[in-house]
This record gives structure tokens, C-alpha cells and sequence, in this order.
């Protein structure tokens, strides 16, 4: 019983092996993805983006994660995706799959509704951004010692970035989406919170 008991105060924590597994998954989709859109003769850049306010633009929500723009815009969003992701899944792969969906809707809404009108909006920067939320405000919210040294370490590495949930002029005159970064910190914060009690 005492066993059972304290297997319930974490949450489940998922093997190092199987989250890099699902990670990799995840990452090599949007490279074949982005190798399709390099040799089909229409643009899945116009096709399946989110373009704001349109009237098909809430569909093309769950297309736009996985659209990039080009090569760097792919290699950055991988690159800060594979080790949030496996750091997440290890954690647990429950609640990172909720912080993902929920992350890749809030997203899309926000840019969909905040984008500006005449742009045109992609990538997997929503769902890179849920995960840095969801696990700051997950150490926040737990009271869990190894949660808060996890939040810790991805504020120290990540938390540079989140200057990019603003629309400073530096970050509109780069192109970077901030409402996408915006709508996918809020998403992973949102379910961090609504989660914070769940022991799975």
C-alpha cells in the first residue's frame, strides 16, 4: 500500500528511450513534411497556413505546426523541439500530449485572431513555446523539488526567448509570429494550472 501510494504523487513518468522515440517521431514528420513542400509544385506555405481572420483559417490550425517556411525556420523549431520534447515526455507523457494539443489551439486561435490581416503564419514555434510554458509553470504550480529544478532549468535556457511573445518592432521587423509564440506559452501555462493537481 505505502508503495502504491507514493507511485501516485508524481506524475507518470515515461522511459528516457520512449520519449526520445516519440520526440523523433514528431521532428522527422515536419522534415518529411517540409521535403514534400520542396518538391510539390504548389506551396504548402499557402496552402495550409494560417492566414488571419480568413474564413478557412481556424481549419488550417492543425496544418500550420507543421509548415515551415524554409530550411533555418525547420532546423530552429527542431532543434529547441527535441530536447523540450523528450525532456517533457520523460516527465510525463500525459500531461505533455495536453500541453501540446492545448498549446497548438490556444496558438492558432490567437494567431488567427491577432495575426494581422494579408500575413500568413506556420510552424512548430506554438507547440515549442507550450512546452517551455507548461514546464515553468508546472514547477510553479507542483510541489515537487525535481519539477522546480526542471522549471529552473528551462527558464536559464529558454527564457531569452520569451521576448518573442511580444510584438516589439524588433520581433515584427524579424517576421517572427508572435502570436503564435504568445498563444503557445499561454497554452502550455493554461494546462500546467488546470493539471496541477492531476497525478498521472
Amino acid at each position: 500500500m505505502t508503495g502504491s501510494n507514493k507511485a501516485r504523487r508524481e506524475p507518470d513518468g515515461n522511459s528516457w528511450r520512449l520519449a526520445v522515440y516519440d520526440t523523433s517521431a514528431l521532428v522527422l514528420l515536419l522534415w518529411i513534411v517540409h521535403g514534400l513542400d520542396r518538391v510539390l509544385p504548389a506551396e504548402l506555405v499557402a496552402l495550409l497556413g494560417i492566414r488571419p481572420l480568413a474564413a478557412d483559417g481556424l481549419l488550417r490550425v492543425f496544418t500550420a505546426p507543421f509548415i515551415h517556411i524554409d530550411l533555418p525556420h525547420l532546423v530552429s523549431n527542431s532543434l529547441a523541439l527535441l530536447p523540450l520534447g523528450v525532456i517533457s515526455l520523460r516527465y510525463s507523457r500525459w500531461l505533455a500530449g495536453e500541453a501540446m494539443v492545448t498549446a497548438l489551439l490556444v496558438s492558432g486561435a490567437i494567431t488567427w485572431l491577432f495575426g494581422g490581416a494579408g500575413t500568413l503564419h506556420c510552424g512548430a514555434s506554438g507547440l515549442v513555446f507550450g512546452l517551455i510554458g507548461f514546464l515553468i509553470a508546472n514547477g510553479m504550480f507542483r510541489r515537487s523539488i525535481g519539477a522546480f529544478l526542471l522549471a529552473v532549468l528551462v527558464a536559464l535556457v529558454y527564457g531569452g526567448a520569451l521576448q518573442t511573445v511580444l510584438p516589439l518592432p524588433g520581433v515584427r521587423a524579424s517576421g517572427i509570429s508572435w502570436p503564435m509564440h504568445l498563444g503557445g506559452l499561454l497554452g502550455g501555462l493554461l494546462t500546467a494550472f488546470h493539471l496541477r493537481r492531476t497525478q498521472r
